[in-house]
């Protein structure tokens, strides 16, 4: 084994660019570590929270998905907003709310953010 992490919560989605691995966590918070030695760079809070329906269901939990491209990792939240952040701080870049929780995978091309939410398709 070359390193292990064990993170505050449930792992989901992560992906690797510039020697860092990020990926979302069921608390809603992103991760990125060194790929080399696992060790923490940066967490980033969506303040995203489980979506209930009104008998106590739950449809969506607050994992946020990132994808990073180059420099810059971007994240999509169930609190509705797509982030980008510096993938060495953790710093935002942009952010931007389509009005609904983003349940789905988003893909990133050419420089854009591509990905649909309950009102539609967005290209930003």
């Amino acid at each position: 084994m070359i390193w292990n992490y064990t993170a505050d919560d449930s792992i989901g989605a992560f992906s690797v660019s510039v020697g860092i691995l990020s990926f979302g966590c069921s608390n809603g918070y992103v991760y990125a570590l060194n790929i080399s030695n696992g060790h923490k760079l940066w967490t980033f809070g969506t303040n995203a929270t489980p979506y209930y329906t009104k008998w106590g269901d739950s449809v969506g939990n607050a994992f946020p998905t990132p994808i990073a491209v180059g420099a810059v990792v971007y994240v999509s939240s169930a609190n509705g907003y797509v982030y980008a952040l510096n993938a060495a701080s953790g710093a935002i870049l942009w952010s931007y709310s389509v009005g609904s929780p983003l349940w789905s995978g988003f893909s990133v091309a050419n420089g854009n953010v591509f990905l649909d939410s309950v009102f539609g398709m967005f290209a930003l």
